[in-house]
């Protein structure tokens, strides 16, 4: 079947996966492949490479790897048909959906946002809008970044949106699905109006720039009617999973790996208008597990800068619980007076906002500051509160140096005697009350992480892969199959998932296979799941870095290692098992696992990468 049937296989074979990565990050030239800091952990070490023969990249230091479209859909923080789309656009090639009807709604909608986009702003730019303009040049927005940011107004009148609309080709019923319209079936015949009405429309954009929401906010006070009416759920906007700002700020949060996370739009919008441009807001909502998984495309270290009232002070912790859940490194910062961003901008313009980010104290120093400004520690019940918050979060430090610290700081501040702080300590539970949701999800479990005997067996892959010459990579292949219980690793998969992990076994499998039927070249990434591709593009990076000048050799004695360690884990049970029976004076057994001890002894001992 050609490639043109498939449109993933037509992209790769346009675009170089160098090429694309190398607008995202900074590569070089190492030998036939290429060579940079991987953008999806912290490291000063280059161990992220790329291989353009095999149109693939892998990290060496946290493990991530695959191709182009993986790629693009953890830097941009999207789904595959998103990248796919973002790529094909780059590669030139026309997508033809399997499913046309899908593809043309989610066409319609986004035209749709993008009209009602345009429509708000020439409002806000003509004297229909010259309140709500002057409303927003009063709170301390330029009109350069009204217009970056596509602000706009949506005038008074049930539908004025709906007929301009009506006038691009846009039907009501796609009005509707875009959350821009609202049906009414009262008078027995189907009518719409708009859902927005007289507001002042910030539009949410995707990381991509594309309009797929709105934030409407009233200039005078509507009964009935909430400050804000945002965009109800749609195919194109799910509220929990966007961040306000983020196709605006990600490039330079990547620059400066690190995200500062406002409540409001304005606070963002100010913000980033006096220079601090990593920059993203909540908009509205909670602080959610998709919008921490957003962010992680282009960092873990985050900054939160919410209000300094209760609700600010609330929203703070219950951020700092879920990104450390997450792997963030958490700093927060405040602005002086109890100000929230915007009205601090305004008022200190010039860069005092970033100067305050740069003071930024970390999350124990945060507790200590607020814990302690909101209870009395005089008072016996709020010295007790004090306790119990800020244990909860020492429990959490790792590192038991840091932890001593911080509750040597606790014991001087209430003194108190730190085996009393150690002892309630013990009795907190590790969990806050308000991740117990966190707790209840997915029964997923955490993957295996790799062991010795899996980087061998990478290893030994990677070597024979190595061969440049088939009929040599045939031979070494040959040569592996004659090791018995290297072998029994694809034939007995009990035995294989109690020596290894599954992600690697898999892959070796396949490498047996297919190398049994002398076709080490094919490429198998479509019989592996996520975590398989990934040891896979490790082990075929591995064998085009190294050069092995004895290749024959290094393999025989990689095999005969991978042999005595799997030897060794069957002695290692038997002899317990022996112990067991021995202990229940059960002769006949006994003499039974001792000769079965005895030969499997031999055996290992017979191990020797040199006779084959």
């Amino acid at each position: 079947m050609s490639s043109t049937n498939f449109p993933s296989e037509e992209i790769k074979a346009r675009l170089n996966v160098n090429e694309v990565l190398s607008g995202y990050i900074r590569l070089q030239k190492q030998g036939a492949n290429w060579r940079g800091l991987c953008p999806f952990h912290n490291e000063k070490t280059p161990s992220f490479y790329v291989s353009p023969a095999r149109q693939i990249w892998h990290c060496f230091g946290c493990g991530e790897g695959g191709d182009i479209f993986k790629f693009v859909m953890k830097m941009e923080g999207v789904e595959f048909v998103d990248a796919l789309r973002l790529l094909a656009k780059k590669a030139g090639v026309q997508l033809k959906s399997k499913d046309p009807k899908a593809a043309s709604e989610r066409v319609s909608l986004l035209q749709a946002c993008a009209h009602a986009a345009q429509f708000f702003q020439n409002n806000l730019e003509s004297t229909i809008g010259a309140e709500a303009k002057a409303y927003l040049l009063g709170r301390g927005l330029t009109e350069e970044t009204m217009s970056e940011f596509r602000i706009g107004f949506a005038p008074e009148g049930w539908d004025n949106l709906h007929q301009y609309l009506a006038l691009k080709g846009i039907k009501p019923d796609t009005m509707e699905k875009a959350g821009l319209a609202i049906a009414s079936d009262k008078s027995g015949k189907r009518k719409y109006f708009d859902r927005f009405r007289d507001r002042i429309m910030f539009p949410i954009a995707d990381a991509h720039g594309d309009v797929i929401g709105f934030t409407g906010r009233y200039l005078k006070e509507k009964k009935d009617e909430g400050k804000y009416v945002n965009s109800p759920q749609t195919p194109l906007y799910n509220k929990s999973a966007i961040l306000y700002g983020v196709d605006k700020a990600k490039t330079e949060i990547r620059k400066k790996d690190a995200a500062v996370l406002v409540e409001g739009q304005m606070d963002m919008l100010m913000s980033w208008q006096d220079g601090v441009k990593h920059v993203v807001a909540v908009s509205g909502t909670a602080f959610t597990r998709e919008q921490l998984d957003l962010l992680k495309r282009y960092t873990k270290n985050l900054c939160l800068l919410f209000d300094a009232d209760l609700a600010g002070d609330a929203a703070t912790k219950r951020s700092i619980a879920l990104a450390m859940g997450r792997g963030f490194a958490i700093s927060v910062a405040g602005v002086p007076e109890g100000k929230d961003a915007a009205d601090f901008v305004r008022e200190h313009p010039g860069g005092k906002l970033a100067e305050e980010i740069t003071k930024a104290v970390s999350v124990m120093d945060y507790y200590f500051r607020s814990v302690f400004a909101r209870y009395d520690i005089k008072k016996v019940e709020d010295k007790k509160q004090i306790g119990n918050i800020i244990l909860a979060q020492i429990k959490k430090i790792p590192n038991k140096i840091e932890a001593h610290h911080w509750l040597e700081k606790l014991s001087l501040a209430l003194g108190v005697k730190m085996e009393y702080l150690e002892d309630e300590m013990k009795r907190i539970k590790d969990d806050e009350a308000f991740l117990e949701e966190e707790k209840a999800e997915k029964g997923v479990q955490a993957p295996k992480k790799h062991t010795a005997l899996d980087k061998l067996l990478e290893h030994l892959m990677a070597l024979v892969y190595s061969a440049k010459d088939d009929a040599i990579a045939r031979d070494l292949t040959e040569k592996l199959s004659r090791f018995e219980f290297l072998g029994r690793l694809a034939a007995d998969r009990m035995f294989a998932e109690e020596a290894t992990s599954r992600d690697v076994i898999s892959v070796f499998d396949l490498f047996l296979k297919y190398g049994r039927m002398g076709n080490l070249s094919r490429d198998f990434s479509d019989e592996l799941d996520e975590a398989g591709k990934s040891v896979q593009g490790e082990v075929f990076l591995m064998s085009e870095l190294e050069t092995y000048p004895e290749l024959e050799k290094e393999t025989l004695f990689c095999a005969s290692r991978i042999e005595k360690e799997l030897i060794g884990r069957e002695l290692a049970k038997l002899e317990m098992t022996l112990r067991q029976a021995e202990a229940e004076k059960d002769a006949i057994l006994s003499e039974h696992l001792f000769a079965e001890v005895t030969k499997l002894s031999e055996q290992k001992a017979r191990v020797n990468p040199f006779i084959v």
